[in-house]
């Protein structure tokens, strides 16, 4: 997703679920 260390990312799951994830591994994001 692009995001940094301490940013919060939101995304929407195919359900039209939001959810918020505070980044705490960039690594888990780079796939």
């Amino acid at each position: 997703l692009g995001k940094k260390i301490g940013e919060v990312a939101e995304y929407k799951t195919p359900m039209g679920k939001t959810i918020t994830v505070k980044v705490l591994n960039v690594e888990r994001f780079n796939g």
